[in-house]
Order: C-alpha cells, then sequence, then structure tokens
C-alpha cells in the first residue's frame, strides 16, 4: 500500500488558496485527493498525493517556496496526532525525542534523527523511499516544518544556523532566505537543519506557556477536534504500553474519568472502542513498514503477546497480519 500522511500536514492549504482566488477543491482533484477528506479528523492521505498538491500550486502561483508560506500558518498542530506527545516534556531535547519516537502515528516511512557536540546540533530527515527524497517539496516542507517546531520550542525568534537540502539549488531562493533567515546549501548528501546546541536543554515553552498557539492561526487548534478525536491522539501516545488506561487520558486532557464516559456515552461510543480503533489503524500503518516484524508490531501498539495482536488484527481486518503482508507487498 502506499505511503499515507495525515492531512495535518496541509492544514491551512484551503485558507492559503482562497486568498489567492482559487477553489481548493480544483487543486485536489488534480492531485486526486477527495476534498471530502479535510472535514475528517486524523484523516490519512496518500503521501505522494501530498506532494503532489504542493506541485500543482507551486508551478500554477509560479512560487518556489509556496510549501514555505503554508509553514508560515502552521503551528505545531501540523504533526497531527504526534504533536500531543510534546506538551508533556520539560526540554527542548525532551521534546524532539518525543516528536522522533511518535512520528509514526502521522506519517508513513519517515524518520528523523538528531545529532548534537558540545558545538553544533544537527536534525535530519530519513524517507523509506528514495524517490520522496528526490522530490523537493517533501524535502522544503519537511525542513520548514522543523523550523516550525523548533520556533514553538524555543521562541518566534528562533533561527537555525544553517538549512541543507539534497535537491538542486531552485530558480529563486529569496523566499527560503526570508524564511529560514540563515545560510541555505543545496546539492547536499542529506536534508536537515543546524543549530545551536545549546537551545536543546531550554524549557520547553509549550510546558511553560510562553509559546501557545495564536488564536488567530488558521490551522484547527487540537481543541476543536470532537472529544473522541482528543482521546484517539493522547491513546496513541500510551498504546504501547501499560498507561494506556482512562485515567492517564483523562489526566492529559484535564478531565475527570467519570466526564470522560458520560461524553463518550453521549457520542454513542466508549474508551474500549477507541483503543481497539487507535490499535487497529496503527497496525495497519506499522504494516506497511517492511523493516517492522510483527512481533514489533504487536508491542508497539500494547500487546505482549503476538498470538493475541494476531486474532486482534483478524477481527479488525478480517485476515491475519501475515495473510495482510503477502496480499501487500510493501
Amino acid at each position: 500500500m502506499p505511503l499515507q500522511i495525515n492531512r495535518s500536514f496541509i492544514h491551512g492549504l484551503d485558507q492559503l488558496l482562497l486568498e489567492k482566488g482559487v477553489q481548493p477543491a480544483t487543486f485536489y482533484r488534480q492531485a486526486k485527493i477527495n476534498p471530502s477528506h479535510f472535514n475528517q479528523d486524523d484523516k490519512l492521505i496518500p503521501f505522494y498525493s501530498e506532494l503532489r498538491l504542493f506541485e500543482i500550486a507551486s508551478k500554477y502561483f509560479s512560487e518556489p517556496d509556496f510549501c514555505l508560506k503554508l509553514a508560515e500558518r502552521q503551528s505545531l498542530a501540523v504533526l497531527g496526532p504526534a504533536h500531543q506527545a510534546i506538551r508533556p516534556q520539560a526540554t527542548v531535547l525532551e521534546s524532539i525525542c518525543a516528536i522522533q519516537e511518535n512520528l509514526h502515528l502521522s506519517v508513513d516511512g519517515v524518520q528523523l534523527e538528531l545529532k548534537a557536540t558540545k558545538d553544533m546540533a544537527l536534525w535530519t530527515i530519513h524517507w523509506a523511499e528514495p524517490a520522496i527524497a528526490n522530490i523537493n517539496y517533501a524535502q522544503d516542507h519537511a525542513m520548514a516544518v522543523l523550523c516550525v517546531v523548533m520556533r514553538a520550542l524555543c521562541g518566534e525568534n528562533w533561527k537555525p544556523r544553517a538549512v541543507y537540502f539534497e535537491h538542486p539549488e531552485l530558480s529563486s531562493i529569496s523566499g527560503f532566505r526570508r524564511f529560514f533567515g540563515s545560510p541555505i546549501a543545496f546539492n547536499n548528501q542529506f536534508t536537515g537543519i543546524a543549530f545551536d546546541p545549546a537551545c536543546l536543554e531550554k524549557a520547553n515553552k509549550i510546558v511553560t506557556g510562553t509559546n501557545l498557539d495564536q488564536e488567530d492561526r488558521p490551522v484547527r487548534p487540537m481543541t476543536d477536534l470532537t472529544l473522541p478525536a482528543q482521546i484517539k491522539n493522547v491513546i496513541a501516545l500510551f498504546i504501547d504500553n501499560d498507561a494506556c488506561s482512562i485515567e492517564k487520558v483523562a489526566h492529559h486532557l484535564s478531565m475527570s474519568k467519570r466526564t470522560i464516559q458520560r461524553r463518550l456515552q453521549e457520542e454513542q461510543t466508549n474508551f474500549k472502542d477507541l483503543v481497539n480503533e487507535v490499535r487497529s489503524e496503527q497496525a495497519l500503518q506499522l504494516m506497511r513498514n517492511a523493516h517492522y516484524s510483527l512481533a514489533k508490531i504487536a508491542a508497539m501498539i500494547g500487546y505482549s503477546q503476538l498470538s493475541a495482536f494476531s486474532r486482534s488484527f483478524k477481527r479488525w481486518h478480517g485476515v491475519s497480519p501475515q495473510s495482510w503482508r503477502k496480499l501487500n507487498p510493501h
């Protein structure tokens, strides 16, 4: 199956296109994306369709920096379910590690790697499919998103020391210089951002409340999601261990257990069903990555026994995980 990405990565696109006089549905159809998907919480879309959407818009407006203009409108919510892992972290370093560990909740086939010495920190991105790594728009938006994350964690005046791209230099890079505010290098062996390592030990400004998302951002905030969607996002953070309890989720959302139970009943669902939904959805995402064994996937979604995972998977999807992989070779 094709790699997928959470629709959160294109939050703000509708408004940007409308301001430019284009109906978003026009571009969605060209990119073979169902426009109705953008009214659904945490909808996954094909990764290549997202990149095709960026390509269509960039060429239509003759704007090589279109992805950066979109990123200017985005906040931590761009990371989808993975961004909820940031809020409990005390420092920038802990926040980055939490993002790296939970990014698979929001996008397939992408890994982030942080390397730091006393003089330099380097945050790089790696794609499971080399073809994606060769697409300019994938690199451009990825680096812009990393900067959005760092500015949320460190303060809006944060700047990288340098930004590196594997793709060749574009026809115009003025927008890149303006967005990143630092030296930019093309035709590199890796894609990533370099920055001052001192900021890694600083307090996470999301925790301290000094850098909360602005209300006027076009990105849909977490609190605008339905309660089941909010709960599923939190469940996804703790699904791989015994801490995934309704009490833990209630504490994370600053709600009482009884309130959650009552409101879920009003939504005609319950906590156990949401846990199963998260496990089912994550299982499919992880199964697309051939590097993960079935035992590893079982552990990643909270099963201590492979046999229990296999029974659940067959109940969810009608076939065993072994059969699913044979039917869906990556």
